[in-house]
C-alpha cells in the first residue's frame, strides 16, 4: 500500500471518530432575587451576554419559593407553581423586571423578550425549556428563527423540547412572552469540535503539499 493510500486511509478513519455530547442545564441556580437585574450570565461552562426587550429594567431573578421562606414576593404570587416542582420548576427561574421597580422581583406583564447571545463555550443544542404563569410563549434562535411555543395559564407550568441548529459563539437564543411569566431552566446539549479535526486538517495540508510536489515535477 503507498504511503497516499494509508494517508487517506488514516484520515477517513479519523473523520469518523465519534464526537463526545454532555448535557447542560441552565437553571438559574445562584444570583440575588431582589430584583437586580444583569447583562451577563455564566453556568455550567457557558458564558452569555443577556439583553432583554418590552417595557422591562432587563433580566432578573424571582425565587418561587418565596411563600415558603416568608419573603416578600412582590405580589407575584402567580409565578409560583400550583405545587412546588411540577415540570421541575422550583427555586430561582428567570423573568424580565418590570420598568421602575427596585428592591423586589416583579415580572414585566407587557410582551417582551429576553435573548441569551454566547460569549464563550462550546457549541451546543437548544433542546428544551421550562417555564411558569401566564402568557404566550415563543423560542427562536438566530439561526432557525422561531422553533417552537406554547401558551401558559396562571400559576400553570409548562416544558417543551424541540432542537435546534449546533450554535456557537456569537450565535444566541430568544424567550419571548406575551404576558406574565418566567423560565427555570433551558436544556443545552454541549456539541464540542472533535478531538480529531485537527489531525483531519493536517491531514489535507499534507495531501495539498504532495500535490504541489507532483505538480513541480510533471
Amino acid at each position: 500500500m503507498s504511503f497516499k493510500t494509508t494517508l487517506a486511509t488514516a484520515a477517513f478513519g479519523i473523520s469518523l471518530a465519534p464526537v463526545a455530547v454532555s448535557a447542560a442545564i441552565i437553571d438559574f441556580g445562584s444570583g440575588v432575587t431582589d430584583g437586580t437585574t444583569f447583562t451577563q450570565y455564566s453556568e455550567d461552562g457557558f458564558t452569555f451576554a443577556v439583553t432583554a426587550t418590552g417595557k422591562t429594567e432587563g433580566a432578573a431573578l424571582f425565587s418561587t419559593t418565596c411563600v415558603i421562606d416568608g419573603v416578600d414576593c412582590g405580589g407575584d404570587l402567580d409565578l409560583v407553581p400550583a405545587v412546588q416542582g411540577d415540570d421541575g420548576i422550583e427555586d430561582r427561574i428567570l423573568i424580565r423586571q418590570e420598568k421602575g421597580i427596585s428592591g423586589v422581583s416583579d415580572d414585566a406583564a407587557p410582551g417582551g423578550s429576553i435573548t441569551f447571545t454566547l460569549i464563550s463555550g462550546s457549541r451546543f443544542r437548544w433542546e428544551g425549556v421550562s417555564a411558569v404563569d401566564d402568557a404566550i410563549y415563543k423560542f427562536s434562535t438566530s439561526l432557525d428563527g422561531e422553533i417552537g411555543g406554547f401558551t401558559l395559564g396562571e400559576n400553570e407550568t409548562g416544558q417543551l423540547s424541540f432542537s435546534s441548529s449546533v450554535l456557537g459563539v456569537g450565535d444566541s437564543i430568544t424567550l419571548y412572552t406575551n404576558g406574565s411569566g418566567g423560565f427555570d431552566s433551558l436544556q443545552l446539549t454541549a456539541v464540542p469540535v472533535p478531538a480529531s479535526l485537527p489531525l483531519l486538517l493536517a491531514g489535507a495540508g499534507i495531501f495539498g503539499f504532495a500535490a504541489r510536489r507532483k505538480a513541480r515535477k510533471g
